[in-house]
């Protein structure tokens, strides 16, 4: 996230990271890689344009801090690695993090918090809903719909018009080739359930 951040401003992007912020019962030292750790967000809503990127990869814990951000008054950054290539009619919405050398097309729709990470590529007409989560190296076909907060591990794939239900998990390497039903996870090529998550497990603590 921070790698992202300075490479933003290399390109030329007024933006600047100011701190590392953790929950107060977490270990962590005073500075890291030149940064100070806050502890909570009460030091942030001090300044009114801070914002507020998420850097965790699990959807549900990304979830919770999220709304946490909310109740805090503080806005989710929205982040885009200069190497990134974004086609025309892509709305991003806030907190969004797209990395390195990805690729999303055309006609394409994220939702909060979504995280596109590096290699990874989007083709046309799909929409990824809240909090959605690409590993390294997924790829999805045309008018893929991944619901909130979708994790598919790295180098997995979607053929056309596949929709992954909310909360489900893609193993690393599996290849969708039917639709997904939420909360389901699935491994394998095509990609086989092998068992379901209790719904709502996501909002548990």
């Amino acid at each position: 996230m921070l790698q992202i951040i300075r490479e933003l401003t290399q390109a030329g992007n007024q933006i600047e990271p100011v701190a590392f912020i953790v929950d107060p019962g977490i270990e962590a030292p005073a500075v890291v890689d030149g940064l100070p750790i806050l502890r909570g967000f009460s030091e942030a809503r001090q300044d009114p344009s801070a914002e507020v990127a998420i850097g965790l990869g699990s959807p549900a814990a990304r979830r919770k801090v999220a709304r946490r951000l909310d109740e805090a008054g503080l806005k989710g950054a929205t982040l885009i690695h200069p190497r990134a290539l974004i086609g025309q009619n892509v709305s991003l919405g806030p907190g969004t993090l797209v990395c390195a050398n990805a690729v999303m097309t055309t006609d394409i729709r994220l939702g909060a918090h979504v995280h596109v990470n590096i290699a990874a590529t989007v083709s046309h007409d799909s929409q990824l809903d809240d909090f959605a989560t690409l590993a390294p190296g997924v790829h999805l076909a045309g008018n893929v719909v991944l619901e909130e907060g979708v994790e598919m591990g790295v180098g997995a794939c979607a053929i056309p018009g596949i929709r992954i239900g909310h909360w489900a998990m893609i193993g690393g390497g599996a290849t969708v080739t039917r639709d997904i039903p939420p909360n389901a996870v699935a491994v394998g090529v095509p990609a086989q359930e092998i068992r379901r998550r209790v719904a709502g497990w996501e909002r548990l603590p």
